[in-house]
């Protein structure tokens, strides 16, 4: 018994780590240091969320493809593809 527990422990921590770095393979933090609109940006590819906190409040937004995230996360304003992102995403919730 006891060599079993000690696999299943084993088999538990190997597929936790392997299931955080899954997880940190999906998320991609943005950039905004330079942005006086958006305070901070992050992507999961998984789920094609974009995530992103303004001053005012933070929202998500579903159905962001990849590209679009690309084209937000290398332009010079975050302002204004932000807007982009708003006109193409599917849903849009604040958190």
């Amino acid at each position: 018994m006891r060599f079993l527990t000690k696999n299943l422990i084993f088999y538990l921590t190997g597929r936790l780590r392997v299931g955080i770095i899954h997880l940190m393979e999906n998320t991609h933090t943005v950039d905004c240091s330079d942005s006086s609109a958006i305070q901070s940006a992050s992507y999961d590819s998984a789920s094609e969320t974009l995530s992103v906190s303004f001053g005012a409040g933070s929202y998500s937004y579903t159905g962001v493809s990849l590209a679009e995230y690309e084209a937000f996360r290398d332009s010079d304003s975050k302002g204004q593809a932000i807007e982009t992102i708003k006109e193409n995403a599917v849903d849009c919730e604040r958190v």
